[in-house]
C-alpha cells in the first residue's frame, strides 16, 4: 500500500469510525502519561482499533427503501439527523425515489418529516426526577460504544436480500423488518453533568409490507420499554415528538426564498383514531393560494402540478394500560412552534430536567406552545407535535408497549398531475390516510399477518424491437410462479392469474397507465423454453422516454384461513406493488442501430422553444435518428466553429443532445452543422453531414 493510498484509507476509517478514534486518542494519551513503552503502547493501540469494530459492524443507521414509503432508522431515533429543519435523508419519504433518478432537477426529495421518535422521564423514589432522555430529535446518547449512555447492541434487518419478500419466511412479520436494541449502561458516568439516568432497556422492531399495493404506504414501529434497573421510576411518561414538514419537495420548489422546514402545514388530532396528521395548506405570506404546495409550471406538460399532495399521520395503535388502568389512553396532545431560522425545539431555554420533564407531562409547557387551533402561528411557523403518554410506575423488570404506525395517504398521481384538479380533490387524501391506518390497526390486531399478493417479477429487462420497427420490449421470468400463498396449501397456494404492465411517460414515480393484462401461460406472451414473458409496447413515440413495472394480480380467494371473519365475503384480488421491479432510468424509444447513415433524420427540426417530451430533463433534447453504434457525431456553427463532440455507444439508433456546448453553456438560435462518423465495424468510416436549426 502506498502512502498515499495508506492516508486515504486512514481517512475513510475515520470518517466511519469516529468515535473509536476519540477513544483510541484518549486511551493513547493515558499511555503517555503513564510512560508505557513505545512498542506496548504500538501493541495496545492496534488492539483498541481492532476490537471496537467488532461492535461496529452492525450498522448505526438503516435505510428502508425498498417500498413506496421511505424511512430512516437510527440507532434511537426515527428519521435523519436534525438539521434545523433542512431535509437530510429519508423521513416518510412519499412516493420515495432517489434525486439522481430524474436527469432534471424537481426539488427535494418528497419528506414528510426532520425526525421523530420520543422523549421519556421519570420521577424516583423521592419525587424529584430521576432523568430524561431524547430519543427523537438529536438522540446522541446511544451508541455502540463501552462509554455511551445507552449502549446498543442490535441495530440490523431480520431479513436482509428481500428474503422474506411475499413472506416466504415469516408470516407473523413484515417483509421489510428491523429489530434494534439498547439498554442503559450502569458504568457510564458524565464527569461534567450531575449523573441522572434512566435504567431503560428499549427494544424495537419496525415491519413494513413493501411488495402490497394497498399496504406499503405504513410502517408500524413497536416499542417495548423495560425497567432494568433496582428501583422503581414513578410517574413514567413517554411523549412522541415529531417535526412534520410536509413536504421538502413541494416547500422548496413553491417557496424557494424560505428556509428549510415547510412554513405552511396544519396539523390536527383524530381523537377516533388517535392519530396526529397534518397537510400542506396555503401560505398566507405569499399571494395566491398554494394549498398542497401547488406548482403552475410542473406537471408532465408544466401545465400544473401538487408537490405536496399526501396527508401524513402518525397512528397509535396499542398504548399499555397507565396508572389508570385504561389501555390505549392518550394522556395530552399538543404542539410547539419552532422558530422560523432557529433550530428551537420544544425544550428551548428549558434549562433544567424539572422543566423538560414538566412538558413531557404536558405539551402545553413547550417552548412556544400552540394552545389554541385558531393560533396565528398556524400555517407561518414550522411545527412540532407532541403525544404525551402515561403515566407508569414501572417496577424493576416491568415493561410497557408502544405501538405506532407512520401513515401517508393520497390520491392517485395522476389526479395530482392533470391541470384541471382542484385543491377540494386532493383534500379526498385524508379519508384515504384514515382507511391506511385501520388497516395498519387490522394489520397489528391479526399480529402481523395479513392477505398477501402473489409474487411479482424481481427484475424487467427492456430492449428495442428491431432496426425497421419502434417497439420497446419487456421480458420477465416466471420464477415467482412457484412461490406460494403463505396462507394457503395445495393448488390453492400457487393463485397468480396474471400480470399487468405499467408505463409512465412523467417520473419513475409515475403517474402510470396500465398498456396491458398478460395472464398465467398465455402462449401470446410466454416461452415455454425459456420460462419468460415477453411484452411488446407499440404504442409509443419514437424519441420519447418511459418507465416501466409488471405487477402480478390473483383472482382473489373465497376465505381468508388465518381468520375468515375479517373476510366474511372472501378476500379481494391482491396485487403486487410496482416497486418491486419498476425501472428508475427512463427508457428511450428508438429503432435498434442503424448502419445506414442515408436514414438518419434529427428531431425536432427546427427546434422550437421546447422539445416536447414529458419526461423531466428531455425539454432541451435534440435527437438523432438512425445512426450507427457507436458513432461520433461534432456539431458545428455556420463559420465552421466546434460546439460539441457526442460519443455514441449505446445499442439504439438515437442519439441525444441537451443543447450543452463543450463549455457548459446553452447554444443560441441559429442554424447549425453536423457530422456524423461511424465506427461501427459494418460501416466503420462512413460519414454524414446534414443541419438542422434552433428557435428560442
Amino acid at each position: 500500500m502506498t502512502i498515499s493510498n495508506f492516508k486515504l484509507h486512514m481517512a475513510h476509517f475515520k470518517l466511519k469510525n469516529s468515535s473509536t478514534i476519540l477513544l483510541f486518542r484518549h486511551q493513547f494519551s493515558t499511555f503517555k502519561k503513564r510512560k508505557i513503552s513505545a512498542f506496548s503502547a504500538v501493541i495496545l493501540s492496534l488492539f483498541l482499533l481492532a476490537s471496537p469494530l467488532t461492535l461496529l459492524s452492525q450498522d448505526r443507521v438503516l435505510f428502508m427503501n425498498e417500498g413506496r414509503l421511505w424511512e430512516t432508522l437510527n440507532l434511537s431515533k426515527i428519521g435523519p439527523t436534525f438539521s434545523n429543519w433542512a431535509r437530510s435523508g429519508y423521513g416518510m419519504d412519499y412516493p420515495g425515489y432517489e434525486p439522481d433518478w430524474i436527469p432534471s432537477h424537481t426539488g427535494e426529495a418528497p419528506s414528510h418529516h426532520v425526525g421523530g421518535g420520543f422523549w421519556i422521564g421519570a420521577l424516583n423514589d423521592s419525587g424529584y426526577v430521576k432523568g430524561r432522555e431524547d430519543f427523537a430529535i438529536y438522540a446522541g446518547s446511544v451508541g455502540y460504544e463501552s462509554t455511551s449512555k445507552y449502549i446498543a447492541s442490535v441495530n440490523r434487518f431480520k431479513y436482509p436480500d428481500k428474503t422474506n419478500y411475499f413472506q416466504q419466511l415469516s408470516s407473523n412479520e413484515g417483509e421489510l423488518s428491523a429489530e434494534t436494541i439498547f439498554q442503559w449502561n450502569p458504568n457510564y458516568l458524565d464527569p461534567y453533568t450531575i449523573k441522572r439516568y434512566l435504567p431503560i432497556k428499549v427494544t424495537r422492531n419496525v415491519h413494513q409490507w413493501v411488495t402490497h399495493e394497498i399496504d406499503q404506504d405504513y410502517i408500524i414501529i413497536d416499542y417495548t420499554i423495560k425497567n432494568v434497573g433496582d428501583s422503581t421510576m414513578h410517574k413514567t411518561y413517554v411523549m412522541f415528538l415529531y417535526g412534520f414538514s410536509i413536504n421538502a419537495r413541494g416547500w422548496s420548489v413553491v417557496f424557494p426564498g424560505y428556509n428549510s422546514g415547510a412554513r405552511n402545514n396544519r396539523m390536527a388530532w383524530d381523537n377516533t383514531n388517535r392519530m396526529m396528521y397534518g397537510y400542506a395548506a396555503d401560505f398566507p405570506e405569499v399571494t395566491g393560494n398554494q394549498s398542497y404546495d401547488f406548482d403552475a409550471k410542473s406537471g408532465p406538460d408544466q401545465t400544473g402540478e401538487y408537490l405536496a399532495p399526501a396527508y401524513a399521520g402518525l397512528k397509535f395503535l396499542y398504548i399499555s394500560p397507565d396508572s389508570s388502568g385504561r389501555v390505549n389512553r392518550i394522556n395530552k396532545y399538543g404542539w410547539a412552534a419552532s422558530h422560523p431560522t432557529q433550530a428551537s425545539i420544544p425544550f428551548t431555554n428549558k434549562n433544567s430536567v424539572e422543566l423538560e420533564y414538566a412538558v413531557l407531562r404536558d405539551p402545553y409547557q413547550a417552548t412556544d406552545a400552540i394552545t389554541f387551533m385558531g393560533d396565528s402561528r398556524w400555517q407561518s411557523s414550522r411545527i412540532w407535535t407532541m403525544v404525551s403518554l402515561g403515566p407508569w410506575d414501572l417496577a424493576p423488570g416491568d415493561s410497557i408497549r408502544i405501538a405506532v404506525a407512520e401513515v401517508v395517504g393520497c390520491v392517485d398521481y395522476k389526479i395530482v398531475v392533470d391541470p384541471t384538479t382542484t385543491s377540494t380533490q386532493i383534500a379526498k387524501g385524508k379519508q384515504i390516510l384514515v382507511n391506511l391506518a385501520k388497516r395498519a390497526q387490522d394489520n397489528f390486531d391479526t399480529k402481523y399477518n395479513i392477505p398477501d399478493p402473489p409474487a411479482a417479477p424481481s427484475e424487467i429487462t427492456l430492449s428495442h424491437l428491431s432496426e425497421k420497427q419502434v417497439g420497446n420490449v419487456i421480458k420477465w421470468s416466471d420464477a415467482g410462479e412457484s412461490i406460494p400463498d403463505a396462507d394457503y396449501t395445495g393448488d390453492e397456494a400457487f393463485d397468480l392469474y396474471g400480470y399487468r404492465v405499467y408505463r409512465s411517460s412523467y417520473l419513475p414515480i409515475g403517474p402510470w397507465d396500465t398498456i396491458g393484462v398478460v395472464l398465467k401461460s398465455d402462449p401470446n406472451f410466454f416461452d415455454s423454453m425459456t420460462n419468460q414473458y415477453t411484452y411488446i409496447d407499440t404504442n409509443v413515440t419514437m424519441g420519447a422516454a418511459y418507465y416501466y413495472a409488471v405487477t402480478a394480480f390473483d383472482a382473489g380467494h373465497a376465505s381468508w384461513l388465518p381468520n375468515p371473519s375479517l373476510y366474511p365475503t372472501g378476500v379481494p384480488s391482491q396485487e403486487s406493488s410496482k416497486y418491486v421491479n419498476m425501472t428508475t432510468r427512463s427508457f428511450r424509444t428508438g429503432l435498434r442501430a442503424s448502419e445506414d447513415l442515408s436514414k438518419v433524420i434529427v428531431v425536432p427540426n427546427p427546434f422550437v422553444i421546447a422539445s416536447g417530451w414529458t419526461t423531466p430533463g428531455d425539454e432541451d433534447l435534440i435527437q438523432f435518428i438512425n445512426v450507427p453504434s457507436p458513432c461520433v457525431i461534432r456539431i458545428y456553427t455556420v463559420r465552421g466553429e466546434v460546439v460539441k463532440e457526442i460519443h455514441h455507444t449505446e445499442d439504439i439508433g438515437t442519439a441525444t443532445w441537451d443543447q450543452v456546448t463543450e463549455w457548459g453553456q446553452y447554444v443560441e438560435s441559429g442554424v447549425y452543422i453536423y457530422y456524423i462518423e461511424s465506427k461501427s465495424p459494418t460501416s466503420k468510416g462512413k460519414t454524414l453531414v446534414g443541419k438542422f436549426s434552433i428557435i428560442r
